[in-house]
């Protein structure tokens, strides 16, 4: 029977939630680049292990989530308007949805342009 995993990923956040004793992966406090090759190294072991193929969660930033070592200081309504940097539940994106960012990258907007 095919195996698929599903929703694994990394957030590439300044806060952490825990770190994995045994591999030393944390849920936070990496850099993109940390990131990137924890997210290669986790593809790998799933191929290596013979399943059918793995999701990466997730493809963009998600502001409204919250997580235990910071939702007590957000207010839970307000969650989706702004950027929080210190939550590693909203920095699982492999592409980051940051404010006020412009040149170079892109604004999402809806400009088809960019």
């Amino acid at each position: 029977m095919p195996v698929l995993i599903s929703e694994y990923g990394i957030p590439a956040s300044r806060g952490i939630a825990h770190r994995n004793a045994v591999t030393g992966m944390s849920q936070g406090h990496v850099s993109e680049v940390q990131q990137a090759e924890w997210l290669i190294d986790l593809n790998r072991d799933i191929r290596e292990a013979g399943c059918a193929g793995g999701l990466i969660f997730t493809w963009q930033d998600e502001w409204f989530k919250r997580n235990w070592n910071t939702m007590d200081y957000e207010l839970g309504d307000r969650r989706p308007f702004w950027y929080n940097a210190q939550c590693p539940e909203e920095c699982f994106g492999i592409l980051a949805l940051e404010p006020g960012k412009t040149s170079p990258a892109a604004v999402v907007d809806g400009d088809a342009g960019e």
